[in-house]
């Protein structure tokens, strides 16, 4: 699903109209990226946990060439989901 059609079907459980859905959706979007960045952590009961990791500096080497690379450290937002979230995906 892309985020058009996710937009779609807010606006439909919502009774609302498009724009008004893509203005929350997007709202929804920015609270979590800003959270994120202050806190690092943000747990929404039900459907799963989103966190920052951090990923140390390493090495990776290139195996058809055998060049060695740096790779720098980073963080990267990781999400995991709730085990009600994953039981309800899980029913078909």
């Amino acid at each position: 699903m892309k985020k058009k059609e996710f937009i779609r079907r807010v606006a439909e459980v919502a009774g609302t109209g498009r724009t008004e859905a893509r203005r929350a959706a997007e709202a929804v979007f920015s609270t979590i990226a800003e959270a994120l960045k202050q806190d690092g952590r943000i747990v929404l009961t039900g459907f799963g946990t989103f966190s920052i990791t951090d990923r140390k500096e390493r090495s990776w080497r290139n195996p058809l060439t055998g060049n060695v690379y740096r790779v720098q450290a980073k963080r990267f937002p990781k999400f995991r989901p709730s085990d009600r979230l994953k039981e309800s995906v899980g029913e078909s």
